[in-house]
């Protein structure tokens, strides 16, 4: 068995999998659940968990002969969900969402500070046993939530929150800056700050290193931000925004001037002092739309729209130079003309995922990080076939840290990054329902790109089509080039793991993001031809 492993701590699951190898032509099950057992012995099952120390027993039949294997680990118990997990600083008066997990058909209050006996109701768009309710906080208030439940059998329980609920003391906190945080050693630093619609949600817009929020309350190590007039919010890790002095207002904007250059149009908004700013895009219209909260006449929001003379977006970056912000929008390459591969020319950065971490292992040991990298290799000898100059991130199994792979393309000019990567699934999924090819990308300019490199798969290869999705990862979320991340197929899952060993199948998933590519590119140089021809 190569996963789980001895002693493995495994989180609260009731059900999940397990995979292992095996002589070919062999039965295996694992307690007593039949495996998928792959024509080269690699095998997986998916089994009934239960919480504390559970063993895992494997036998594998061929033939007459017979081997077995136990296995022992530890699963989390499951613990009652209570809100808040964690400290939550809100403003007095607002209103808070109570939530805790119990059985159905319970009643449930809640008491906490500055309220008590608290009716909660069934949410079931919230989970099938969570229960909710909604208070105000009143000023001053601080404290935990204790929940109430009786059971259906008259049975009571207490359940109170790990975290407690505090009233701001004021409307602002305080004002911070974002700066360069480095998640863990592997990452290295995040050249920008990420911001969520929501507490739980995924990134919804990037900042700049040096854009000031201020911040209105917290939620364990999230801290909530102000964005301009309108009442609305975004959330940012604790340890991207560092405390300033900045005293509130922020800078207001005092002017504007465009330039360009061979290679960008620059746009540089002339402010006070620095203000806190979103950017969203519209490829459609190759346009991009600056928000600067409280940056317009009299503390308003200043919404200002960058449409440079240009039918197709290529990415874009933004940088504070003392309290001037500066926005430059990448023109189009010059690409070759038809009848010459629309690649030919285009400098293309290949990123092959991991190292120096092995990333998934597969049933019988396939390396993740060693497919990824032949793969890759493959894609490049394609691309220069076309006339592409490509560059790749490691060549070997040299470490590279996240964040400077994009950096690097970033750093060349680059005209399109891909990252090439397998995957694998988390703990308690079903690997029976997720395999296949799926291609995620971040900045609505690299949508076309993963539309046409997730139409590739669908076309040359007989994988199951995983998705395509917007992805909150590191290699797509550059803002300065189109930018995509691959998943060819799920190492973990056998019958995908016995292809990913085979050369050919290597060398046809390097063909179908080559054909990807090329036809994303062709159908760019035809907007910008249309372009040309009609002016």
């Amino acid at each position: 068995m190569r996963y789980p492993s001895e002693d493995a701590q495994l989180p609260a699951v009731d059900k999940s999998f397990t995979f292992g190898e095996t002589l070919p032509g062999s039965r295996v099950s694992v307690n007593g659940v039949p495996a998928l057992v792959a024509a080269d012995g690699g095998w997986i099952a998916y089994v009934p968990f239960s919480a504390g120390r559970f063993v895992l027993h494997v036998r594998a039949v061929r033939g007459s002969a017979s081997s077995e294997v136990d296995r022992s680990i530890t699963v989390a118990a499951a613990s009652p969900a209570a809100f808040p997990e964690a400290i939550t600083v809100v403003q007095p008066g607002e209103a808070v969402n109570l939530s805790v997990d119990a059985p159905r058909e319970s009643q449930v209050v809640a008491s906490g500070p500055g309220f008590s006996d608290v009716a909660l109701a069934p949410a079931p768009s919230l989970g099938p046993e969570t229960f909710s309710a909604t208070v105000q906080l009143p000023k001053a208030a601080n404290g935990r939530v204790t929940y109430r439940i009786t059971g259906s059998d008259g049975a009571t329980s207490v359940v109170t929150s790990d975290g407690h609920l505090e009233a701001a003391p004021s409307p602002v906190l305080f004002v911070g800056t974002v700066v360069p945080y480095a998640p863990d050693p592997l990452s290295g630093p995040r050249p920008y700050g990420m911001l969520c619609d929501k507490p739980d949600g995924e990134t919804s817009f990037t900042a700049p290193v040096g854009t000031p929020y201020a911040v209105t309350g917290r939620y364990g190590r999230l801290l909530r931000v102000a964005l301009g007039t309108k009442q609305s919010a975004a959330w940012i890790d604790e340890h991207e925004l560092a405390p300033q002095r900045t005293p509130l207002p922020f800078g207001r904007i005092t002017s504007d001037a465009v330039r360009t250059d061979s290679r960008e149009t620059i746009y540089t908004e002339r402010l006070t002092a620095r203000a806190p700013i979103r950017i969203d895009e519209d490829p459609s219209a190759a346009q991009l739309d600056l928000h600067a909260f409280g940056a317009g006449a009299g503390g308003a929001d200043a919404i200002l729209v960058m449409h440079p003379r240009q039918r197709t977006l290529w990415g874009y970056r933004v940088r504070w130079i003392g309290n001037d912000l500066e926005i430059a929008v990448k023109k189009p390459p010059a690409m070759a003309a038809s009848p010459r591969p629309a690649l030919a020319a285009l400098l293309v950065v290949i990123d092959p995922g991991h190292a120096p971490d092995p990333g998934a292992v597969g049933p019988v040991g396939t390396i993740e990080r060693d497919v990824n990298l032949d793969i890759s290799l493959r894609l490049a000898a394609k691309l220069r076939e076309l006339g592409a100059r490509v560059v790749l991130t490691r060549q070997d199994d040299s470490a590279v840290t996240l964040y400077a792979r994009p950096q690097l393309a970033e750093r060349l000019d680059a005209d399109v990054l891909v990252s090439v990567h397998n995957n694998a699934l988390p703990d308690g999924v079903d690997p029976a329902s997720r395999h296949g090819y799926s291609v995620f990308y971040f900045q609505p300019h690299s949508r076309a790109l993963a539309e046409a490199m997730h139409a590739a798969y669908a076309a040359d290869t007989s994988l199951r089509d995983d998705g395509l999705y917007v992805g909150d990862l590191a290699l797509v979320r550059t803002p300065e080039l189109p930018a995509v991340l691959t998943e060819s197929a799920y190492v973990m899952w056998p019958p995908e793991e016995m292809q990913l060993r085979d050369p050919a199948f290597r060398d046809r998933l390097a063909a179908t993001m080559r054909d990807g590519l090329e036809r994303w590119a062709e159908a760019m140089r035809r907007i910008e031809d249309s372009a040309a021809g009609g002016s």
